[in-house]
Formats: structure tokens, C-alpha cells, sequence
């Protein structure tokens, strides 16, 4: 039979492994934590890095379809400009019929 100072004992020791399981589990959970916050920035540069890569190749598809239309404007003036009346008159025909519609509602 064991003594009161030896049960006292072993109650005590019993806390003392509890509070080093829970700090060693608070420590996972901080881990944990500290893991899925990297995570989060990481994919969140990620991301920033990808749209910003786009944006610059957006950009440069851009810039080349403008030098393109330049160039032909130069080349030929007169075709340019009968497409773009062409173009436009195709465009305000559009817009037109869009305001037609929307008035018979």
C-alpha cells in the first residue's frame, strides 16, 4: 500500500507529464500555425508573380498588335482608312440597334 507523500508524489508527477504534453501539443500547434502561414504567403506570391507575369505578356501582345497597325497604316493609308470607316459604321449600326432595343422594353 502506498503512502499519502507517495501518491502525492506520483499526482504531482502526473501533472507534470499533462503540462509537458500540452506545451509539446502547443508547440505542434504553433508549428502548425507558422507552417500554413508560410503556405498562405507562398501561394499567395505565387499568384502575385503569375498576374504579373501575364500583365507583362499582355502587354507585349499588345505593343505588337499596335506596331502592327502602325506599320500597315503606313503601307497602305488608303485601305486603313476605308476599313476603319467600315469598322465604324459596323460598330455604330451595332450601338444603334442595341439603344433600338432597349427602348422598345
Amino acid at each position: 500500500m502506498k503512502t499519502p507523500a507517495q501518491l502525492a508524489e506520483e499526482a504531482r508527477q502526473a501533472g507534470r507529464d499533462g503540462l509537458d504534453t500540452v506545451r509539446g501539443l502547443a508547440s505542434d500547434a504553433r508549428d502548425i500555425a507558422g507552417d500554413a502561414a508560410a503556405t498562405g504567403r507562398a501561394y499567395a506570391k505565387d499568384a502575385v508573380n503569375a498576374a504579373g507575369r501575364k500583365l507583362h505578356d499582355a502587354r507585349g501582345q499588345f505593343e505588337q498588335a499596335r506596331q502592327a497597325c502602325v506599320t500597315y497604316i503606313a503601307e497602305e493609308p488608303v485601305k486603313a482608312a476605308l476599313i476603319s470607316a467600315a469598322a465604324g459604321a459596323v460598330l455604330t449600326t451595332l450601338a444603334l440597334s442595341l439603344l433600338r432595343g432597349r427602348r422598345r422594353d
